[in-house]
């Protein structure tokens, strides 16, 4: 079980947050936003996008075991907030036989080529 959220008692997601191609955790919730896509010319909602659902999650989950993380003053705590907010999306997407079998056909098998599970949040 995870430890109680630094912020909050309650971990709260508010999948409509507001008009900004964003998203974000900020101890209190997971935010997410909606806009209009720049290449597709369509409205996006960021919470309709599980890698991108999964990142805001990783920041809060690596909060609650390492709450130090949070507010400290260096850019390699922050970079490290973020890879691991990015592998936590990676292995959530990894996790599904059928994502597994796509990106190893879509590769064929080479898994440093650009695949579907390498490009978080890419509509956004």
């Amino acid at each position: 079980p995870l430890p109680d959220w630094p912020g909050t008692d309650i971990l709260i997601a508010i999948p409509t947050a507001g008009e900004d191609l964003n998203a974000f955790y900020n101890r209190l919730s997971l935010q997410f936003f909606y806009g209009k896509s720049s290449t597709t010319n369509t409205e996006v909602f960021t919470a309709d996008s599980s890698e991108i659902v999964a990142h805001e999650l990783g920041h809060a989950v690596l909060d609650s075991f390492r709450p130090d993380t949070w507010s400290a003053a260096s850019l390699e705590v922050w970079s490290f907030h973020e890879a691991f907010a990015d592998m936590f999306s990676v292995l959530s997407l990894m996790q599904h036989e059928e994502i597994l079998e796509f990106v190893l056909e879509e590769t064929g098998g080479d898994l440093k080529k650009h695949n579907v599970v390498s490009s978080i949040g890419e509509q956004f």
